[in-house]
């Protein structure tokens, strides 16, 4: 090996060497400047929740504060306060029965209810905006603890509050006051917590809930006025007027959601009893064939609320929790009314002449082949009817005539198949028996029967399942005339 090419060897292991060493110091360099731990892997403090939030960068969008927003909402969830991840489950007596809910408390609304955080970190490339923030746990949680102190104080001095109204017989400041205190504890609901209303033998939220249960639970509601007794499908009615009471005392000012249980019953959906512990019930249509009807009144709390957001909040939580009374009125109707009968059925024969004649006036006995009174005295069925055998009796009188015949097209039906085709003409008829005034009549549509005689192709068609159904929505029809009179 020459001098000259044992120096050359040596140049290029110092080339190689020099060239390693700048491509290792730029590989450091450009690590350096990648992405810190904490974005690429949340990192974790037992003395701190962490929160770690990102935005992107847009032109007219302040990645900053999102970013931030984001990080707070990290921190939330660490703390378990946000509902949309965070729920409980507890027990709440129902009708004498413990029935199990899951149900969220608290909503966190926005990053301002956290404090105490500290930014730790930020890091940026040119898409993407991160950062870190820290909140110390002992002192986040002694700042909760000092906040659950002056909750439950609140609660306390409410409660008493609350005792001194009822004393004076002041049941909606009572029951507002109760409330209220229910909202400055109600995000402790589902932990062991004492405040200083033991003299009341409360100690915890759910002795609250329980003393509110009671209260509403006394309610009651009696009849003022004389009972009514209405009639369907009137134009107007008078209102009903109810006492309603707690323990002996008269509810004054106090509102119900109203709701008609009984169906073509209609009435006010809000009412708000007087000074005197009135309640006034508005019916405004009764348009159904019931002998009674049934109102359900319930206590308005939203309403006695009267928009307060303290109180609105606690009813959310608090509802879950109670059952509010549900005080139950029964409204009569009228009287039966009297109906009779005329009915008249012919068939057409195999002589081609109309016989077996049915007149029926007011007779209770059914015959082979009056289809049509089977049909009627089904419908009249109802409480609000009585079928009676003296028209003098009768406040209406329904008239169906009744026969069949033969029809154009039964020839080429008898000379093809062998079968003879009839139809049926039923026109009726109602009448008031007082005035003898006519008050609707009609013609139901055609119905036919075929058979291998003419009398037993009539008996099809009085016997038709069609002609059932047609008469079943006249007689509809002619009932609400009668209760509309």
């Amino acid at each position: 090996m020459t001098k000259k090419r044992t120096i050359k060897i040596v140049i290029i292991k110092l080339i190689l060497l020099i060239s390693s060493f700048v491509l290792h110091a730029q590989t450091e360099l450009k690590h350096s400047d990648q992405a810190p731990h904490w974005v690429k892997q949340k990192p974790y403090n037992p003395e701190a929740y962490i929160g770690i939030g990102f935005a992107e960068k847009k032109k007219g969008f302040n990645h900053f504060e999102e970013a931030k927003k984001n990080a707070l909402y990290d921190v939330t969830s660490e703390i378990k306060v946000n509902v949309s991840g965070t729920s409980m489950l507890y027990s709440t007596q129902k009708n004498n029965q413990y029935k199990e809910n899951y149900e969220g408390l608290i909503t966190l609304k926005n990053s301002d209810n956290i404090e105490g955080y500290e930014l730790k970190g930020t890091y940026e490339n040119e898409t993407v905006y991160w950062v870190y923030y820290e909140l110390n746990k002992e002192k986040y949680l002694a700042k909760k603890e000092k906040e659950k102190e002056t909750a439950i104080n609140n609660a306390s001095i409410l409660i008493q509050q609350a005792f001194e109204y009822e004393a004076n017989n002041d049941f909606i400041l009572s029951f507002k006051s109760k409330l209220t205190a229910f909202n400055y504890i109600s995000a402790y609901i589902h932990e062991e917590v004492k405040f200083n209303a033991n003299s009341y033998k409360i100690s915890t939220p759910i002795d609250l809930c329980n003393l509110i249960q009671k209260q509403l639970s006394n309610i009651t509601i009696k009849l003022a006025t004389n009972a009514y007794v209405y009639l369907p499908f009137q134009d107007t009615y008078e209102s009903l007027l109810y006492r309603v009471k707690t323990k002996s005392n008269t509810l004054q000012s106090f509102p119900f959601l109203l709701k008609p249980i009984t169906q073509g019953l209609k009435i006010n959906e809000q009412a708000t009893t007087n000074d005197n512990g009135i309640i006034e019930i508005q019916i405004q249509k009764i348009e159904n064939n019931q002998l009674e009807q049934v109102i359900e009144l319930t206590p308005d709390l939203y309403t006695l609320s009267n928009k307060d957001s303290s109180m609105i909040t606690g009813l959310k939580i608090l509802t879950p929790f109670i059952n509010p009374p549900t005080l139950q009125i029964y409204i009569k109707t009228k009287r039966n009314i009297n109906i009779a009968f005329k009915i008249k059925e012919l068939h057409f024969a195999d002589n081609n002449e109309l016989e077996n004649k049915i007149d029926v006036a007011n007779s209770t006995d059914t015959t082979e082949y009056s289809n049509t009174l089977k049909i009627i005295k089904e419908q009249f069925k109802d409480p609000l009817f009585k079928i009676v055998t003296s028209i003098s009796k009768a406040d209406y009188v329904i008239n169906i005539s009744s026969n069949t015949k033969q029809d154009e097209n039964s020839t080429l039906l008898e000379n093809q198949f062998g079968q003879y085709l009839v139809r049926s003409n039923v026109n009726i008829k109602l009448v008031d028996q007082k005035s003898k005034k006519t008050i609707y009549k009609s013609t139901l549509p055609k119905i036919y029967g075929y058979s291998s005689s003419f009398k037993e192709a009539s008996i099809k068609a009085y016997s038709s399942i069609q002609l059932e159904l047609r008469l079943r929505e006249a007689i509809f029809f002619l009932k609400s005339k009668c209760l509309s009179m």
